[in-house]
């Protein structure tokens, strides 16, 4: 009777086991991740996110010249936020920061385009110069930019479950 109830209890335990052990390996993710809707390259390289552009030069040959492309078959909209800016960065008019509207003068935590958002039709890539960055100051030492790019509505308001893609331009004074 000892070795039945033994046998019953090992056997018992073999169910259970396997049984709590094989339901998490098959149970569906339960926060589908949502397909890349764009990508973004620089120089002809996939810029992703995290990922720090270097450059000693100043005007056209430091343009960190942004090339997005719509992968989905919607239009979508986007917008960049300057999360992060060194001390040093120079005055009006020497940064330039274009997302379809160019900007002169930017601000730490500011979002462009100010008012509608950039929009890129399914397919559509961006077109050259539409979206960069460029320090046309070479007085001032590093300059360190830190900038989010991410979807938005129609409305402009950001799409917390959509693709985003955080950079840092800098420019390394020679």
């Amino acid at each position: 009777m000892k070795k039945f109830k033994l046998l019953a209890l090992i056997v018992l335990v073999i169910g259970f086991t396997t049984t709590f052990s094989s339901c998490g390996s098959d149970d569906s993710d339960p926060t589908p991740q949502e397909e890349d809707q764009y990508t973004v390259t620089v120089d002809n390289t996939i810029l992703n996110d995290g990922d720090t552009w270097v450059t000693q030069a100043t005007g056209e040959e430091g343009n960190m010249k942004l090339s997005i492309k719509n992968v989905s078959d919607e239009v979508i909209y986007l917008k960049i936020k300057v999360t992060d800016m060194s001390d040093n960065v120079p005055a009006q008019n020497d940064i330039e920061l274009c997302l379809g509207e160019c900007y002169f003068s930017i601000a730490q935590n500011a979002i462009y385009p100010t008012g509608t958002p950039y929009s890129l039709q399914p397919g559509q890539t961006s077109p050259d110069g539409a979206a960069h960055v460029k320090n046309n100051d070479n007085r001032n030492g590093d300059i360190i930019l830190s900038f989010k790019l991410f979807q938005t509505d129609a409305q402009g308001n950001e799409l917390t479950n959509k693709k985003t893609v955080s950079f840092t331009y800098k420019y390394q004074a020679p």
